[in-house]
């Protein structure tokens, strides 16, 4: 569980690398409606293929994101796990294991807040076609995004992730790709645009005695 969710951390959107007249269009459109959002929630289920053991694992949790930036995972039973991103770290709590990763961004690493927009969720989609080849298909009232990253950079370790979104630029899934087969997806549903939410639902307060690992990436 540990290591799905420290892919998911450094996962960002892909796309066919083909551009197309529809992308700048597209990543405007998107950006022009996040912007507008305060606050967003959803409920999802995460599904994690691994390859090597022919085995699959799914979790399931409630998503939180904040403008600028700010989202909170919270895993259900069995995981009990809460992952909280926000400008300049992430912080990982194992809750059943005692134990919390924090990792701190700074150089040129991958920042916190293109986490946001790798799920299709956030503005900033069009600074991101700086670093990611991007690519759109239009089915359907759908739109399918896809990123590939122009470089790897430290801490990533997937090679492609696909987004689905409603004609209203609500995500509906997300497929990460891992270099050596592995896929995770995220399925949302009950989404809710701008929901009441106080600071208690961005809070993550590690208990007394938690073991904590620190990370830095600066490159």
């Amino acid at each position: 569980m540990k290591r799905i969710l420290l892919l998911f951390v450094f996962s960002t959107l892909l796309i066919p690398s083909a551009w197309c007249s529809d992308i700048d269009r597209t990543l405007t459109e998107m950006d022009a409606f996040w912007n507008k959002v305060k606050t967003f929630s959803a409920r999802f289920v995460q599904t994690k293929k691994i390859v090597l053991f022919e085995d699959e694992i799914t979790s399931r949790g409630v998503f939180r994101y904040k403008n600028p930036g700010i989202m909170i995972w919270r895993y259900g039973p069995p995981e009990n796990t809460t992952l909280i991103i926000s400008p300049g770290s992430i912080t990982i709590l194992f809750s059943d294991l005692n134990k919390a990763k924090v990792i701190e961004f700074g150089g040129t690493a991958q920042k916190p807040d293109e986490a946001a927009v790798s799920i299709g969720i956030g503005g900033g989609m069009k600074k991101l076609a700086e670093t990611f080849e991007v690519g759109v298909i239009i089915d359907k009232g759908l739109f399918r995004l896809t990123l590939i990253p122009r470089e790897k950079k430290e801490g990533m370790s997937f090679e492609k992730v696909e987004i689905v979104m409603d004609r209203e630029y609500l995500p509906l899934t997300t497929k990460i790709y891992e270099f050596h087969g592995d896929t995770t997806t995220i399925t949302f549903s009950d989404q809710r645009i701008n929901p009441t939410m106080s600071e208690d639902d961005f809070s993550l307060d590690l208990p007394r005695g938690t073991e904590i690992e620190r990370i830095t990436l600066s490159q």
